[in-house]
């Protein structure tokens, strides 16, 4: 991956790609500056090629990650739902969609070939579809 800090942005090879398709992943300012951040203490390590690192600057596992993240879960007294990389990504598409971001330009970020696979993310509860109702009804603005 290449994390571009002036444009914002993180570009994924299609070598590492889920389904071999290169993209553009946007980032927002905070993220942006947070991973500039962490690149910049990162420099206390000779020759790194990642940007998240372990203690002693060796990379980090996936495994590592995504067992880190389930225990948060617990200890944050989740239940009843999944607390893993991939729920983040769900959230981050439902959230996306509730914010006002259209569905479409979310299928590209989330790299998905049909709209039918962003609808399954983007699953709304009827408290999601009341608020978005009332803030984006064309009756309000008659």
């Amino acid at each position: 991956m290449d994390f571009d800090y002036e444009q914002k942005i993180i570009k994924v090879p299609a070598y590492l790609a889920k389904n071999t398709n290169a993209r553009i992943l946007p980032l927002s300012k905070k993220i942006a500056k947070a991973l500039n951040m962490l690149i910049k203490e990162n420099r206390v390590f000779d020759d790194i090629d990642f940007i998240f690192l372990s203690n002693y600057g060796g990379k980090i596992d996936p495994s590592w990650v995504r067992t880190r993240i389930k225990e948060y879960g617990q200890k944050a007294n989740i239940k009843d739902v999944r607390v893993s990389p991939h729920t983040f990504r769900h959230t981050f598409a439902k959230f996306y969609i509730l914010n006002g971001g259209d569905a479409f330009t979310l299928q590209r970020i989330l790299d998905h070939s049909t709209m039918n696979m962003v609808r399954k993310y983007i699953q709304m509860n009827g408290e999601d579809i009341k608020e978005q109702h009332h803030q984006f009804s064309p009756i309000n603005n008659l």
